[in-house]
């Protein structure tokens, strides 16, 4: 409402929106995982949430550029409608992320499945927690309506990165374990 002068009501439409949004994909992200996989899901995931959040991040700027026939301001800001769409299609796109962390449960840890899924389930609910702090924070001394999503950019980046680094590790260990069994020189074998 402070960023957009947006009317109680219009507030409301797009909270709403993002929240049906955010519960029907975790279903849809379900599915997705079992048609695509966890680990494609979570790459589109963290794509589209680096996308979204860069967007929505950057603050309304006014550019002054001289020109042979005088000064022109162009000006760049995000509007209430594709602010509610952008916000919208991020929280889809996180519930598809959550339906893949999920999955990726029973696989890892088969025989703790449900107690990792607790320990996952309050660990989110501890960070969402702690982000709301954050937020609210980074508000009080940026001045910046779009800080928070300042703040998700960079936390959804490392975590794009720290998870593409982590399966290339062990995309890695796999390879060289299936190699370990092989002879030094397997065609010397074959004489």
């Amino acid at each position: 409402m402070q960023a957009y002068g947006a009317t109680p009501e219009i507030a409301a439409l797009i909270a709403s929106a993002v929240a049906l949004s955010g519960g029907i994909g975790r279903v849809y992200g379900g599915r997705l995982v079992e048609d695509y996989g966890a680990r494609r899901v979570l790459y589109w995931t963290f794509l589209v949430a680096v996308t979204a959040t860069f967007v929505l991040s950057y603050p309304p700027t006014s550019y002054s550029i001289s020109t042979t026939s005088g000064d022109v301001v162009v000006r760049a800001a995000i509007g209430i409608v594709p602010f509610g769409v952008l916000i919208t299609l991020l929280a889809v796109f996180l519930s598809f992320g959550q339906a893949a962390v999920y999955a990726h449960i029973p696989v890892y840890y088969p025989k703790d499945a449900a107690a990792v899924g607790g320990i996952v389930c309050m660990v989110g609910g501890l960070g969402g927690a702690a982000l709301i702090v954050m937020f609210a924070v980074l508000a009080y001394f940026t001045h910046i309506n779009q800080s928070a999503f300042m703040l998700l950019f960079a936390l959804v980046s490392v975590a794009l990165l720290w998870m593409h680094f982590a399966i290339r590790r062990m995309e890695k260990q796999a390879a060289a374990q299936r190699l370990k069994g092989l002879p030094a020189f397997p065609e010397l074998n074959n004489t």
